[in-house]
């Protein structure tokens, strides 16, 4: 997961029988993502019902055999430059990563590095602090479906949530799935 905000995460039948699950946090220069990734830890922790061991790493690149993780949390993905995403894609490639998050920059490039295999696109909306109003939302998922990305990681506005505002939170996550769909 690139540029992680959030932490919705699909989980397999098989994910769920795993004794336990092994993340690998990866830092951008000293990015501090401890949170993000203690927010992963105890969801699935209470979902799953197992043990979670969570590795650090820190720089844009990573340990050399990613196999032994099933999940990896890259926080800075949003900082990477263009023949650093390169890297990053074929890297997924080469691990046939169920999906990727990238910032909408390099949708084309991941179009173009992914295409023969079955790895997800996904990309942002409201990055990084779910300012935005609930329109420009709304006109971001929509150009982003147009450029063709599977998954959509949208931020919700973090205001909202402190001033318990859910009716807004509400009403935004609904315009934005009305322009998804199923």
């Amino acid at each position: 997961v690139t540029g992680v905000q959030t932490c919705a995460l699909p989980i397999s039948k098989e994910e769920k029988e795993l004794e336990k699950i092994n993340i690998l946090g990866v830092n951008f220069d000293n990015v501090t993502m401890n949170e993000a990734v203690q927010v992963c830890e105890n969801f699935l922790k209470k979902y799953t019902g197992k043990e979670i061991c969570v590795e650090w790493t820190s720089g844009n690149t990573f340990p050399e055999d990613l196999s032994k993780y099933d999940l990896i949390i890259h926080c800075g993905g949003c900082m990477l430059n263009e023949n650093e995403m390169k890297e990053f894609l074929k890297k997924a490639k080469e691990l046939n990563f169920n999906s990727v998050v990238i910032s909408p920059t390099y949708i084309s490039l991941a179009k173009e590095i992914l295409k023969d295999s079955n790895i997800k696109i996904g990309s942002v909306v409201g990055f990084p602090l779910g300012f935005e109003d609930t329109e420009s939302k709304v006109g971001e998922a929509k150009e982003l479906i147009k450029k063709g990305v599977d998954e959509l990681e949208v931020v919700m506005n973090l205001s909202h949530l402190k001033d318990e505002r859910y009716d807004l939170i509400e009403n935004e996550i609904t315009q934005i799935k009305e322009v998804v769909g199923d």
